[in-house]
């Protein structure tokens, strides 16, 4: 909220109802758009997995300030742990678990051929709708790159479907270095700094954190020793 008031300019670029929490009345307004799942991802990457108690309740926080509808706080959960699941466990059946969850979650969900959810060029900006349909398009693509060009022509919401989608393909697939200094080049430094200092503490280079040893970051040999770098191997 403190960044979106030091840029009024900016305002049109939100959704009616997001812009007013912003702008005039930061209260719960029961939403359930896409934009609480579209934000949830860091929480993922800040507790190891198994520990999902932990994720459901802190993506809950960060959804129901704005949307508070059940549906928004379920899909903003249900990105939350499926991040989480992408970057702690093993490659090969990592997708196979954030599937059944989504087909838990999500009961009509068909992930092999995409039936039931939101039509190409269908604007859904809802967590029901568009957070299926960002699973889908993750579990058929190859490569971060394919994921985010899968999401951005399939039309609708596409921004915002983009960002989710980018969520579950970032925890699994490489980023490469061209599309990251790209992104970065568009952001304030006071955005920028805030990116690496979550970067120092939970990530550095291909390597994932361990938050439990998060304390030991400035002693290399212990933090090697005693396991706080969990290879990334994706």
């Amino acid at each position: 909220m403190e960044w979106g008031r030091r840029y009024p300019e900016k305002r049109d670029m939100f959704g009616t109802a997001f812009g007013r929490w912003i702008y005039e009345d930061p209260t719960p307004y029961n939403s359930y758009g896409n934009g609480a799942a579209m934000r949830v991802s860091p929480i993922g990457y800040v507790s190891p997995g198994g520990q999902n108690w932990d994720i459901y309740l802190e993506a809950k926080k960060s959804a129901e300030c704005s949307h508070s509808h059940p549906e928004g706080i379920r899909g903003a959960q249900f990105i939350a742990i499926a991040v989480n699941e992408l970057l702690y466990l093993p490659q090969e059946i990592a997708p196979g678990a954030v599937l059944e969850s989504c087909s838990y979650s999500y009961k009509n969900f068909d992930s092999t051929h995409g039936t039931n959810l939101p039509k190409k060029g269908e604007f859904d900006m809802t967590c029901q709708g568009c957070v299926p349909l960002a699973v889908y398009l993750f579990l058929h693509s190859q490569s971060f790159e394919e994921a985010i060009r899968r999401a951005v022509f399939y039309g609708g919401d596409s921004d915002t479907l983009a960002a989710i989608v980018g969520s579950l393909a970032g925890a699994y697939f490489d980023i490469p270095d061209d599309m990251v200094n790209k992104a970065r080049s568009y952001l304030p430094k006071e955005i920028t700094d805030v990116i690496d200092k979550f970067d120092g503490k939970f990530v550095k280079g291909n390597y994932l954190i361990n938050p439990t040893y998060a304390n030991f970051h400035e002693n290399e040999e212990r933090a090697g020793r005693e396991g706080l770098y969990k290879k990334k191997e994706r």
